[in-house]
C-alpha cells in the first residue's frame, strides 16, 4: 500500500500583523551597530508571542542573530528590577550556550 507525501507547509498562524512585523523589522534594520532593543505590549491573548516569533524568524532570515529569551514587565517593576531580570535572563543565556570545558559541563 503507497502512503501519500505531503510537501505543503503547515498553514500560519499569523494573521494580520504584517504591518507591525514591518515596522519592527524596518526598526531593528535601521539601528545602529549596538542592537535594538523592542517592546511588544497590549492585553492577553492578542498574539504579542506569535508575533514576537515572527519577528525572530524573519530576523534568522536576514541574517540576524537572535534569542528565545523574554523579559516579562509587570505593572509596578521599577527600572532596577526590571534591569535585574534582564540581567538574570542573559546570565541564564550564557550558562545555557556556553560550551562543555574540563572543568564545568554545559547545562
Amino acid at each position: 500500500m503507497e502512503t501519500a507525501e505531503h510537501s505543503a507547509a503547515p498553514l500560519s498562524l499569523f494573521v494580520g500583523r504584517q504591518v507591525e512585523l514591518q515596522d519592527i523589522r524596518s526598526s531593528i534594520h535601521g539601528s545602529d551597530r549596538h542592537g535594538s532593543r523592542q517592546a511588544i505590549a497590549g492585553i492577553p491573548g492578542v498574539g504579542k508571542t506569535t508575533l514576537a516569533q515572527a519577528v525572530k524568524s524573519a530576523l534568522l532570515e536576514d541574517g540576524y542573530l537572535t534569542t528565545d529569551s523574554f523579559v516579562p514587565i509587570l505593572p509596578n517593576d521599577t527600572p532596577e528590577t526590571l534591569f535585574g531580570r534582564v540581567l538574570g535572563i542573559l546570565y541564564d543565556t550564557i550558562l545555557a550556550n556556553r560550551p562543555a570545558t574540563l572543568n564545568h559541563q554545559a547545562m
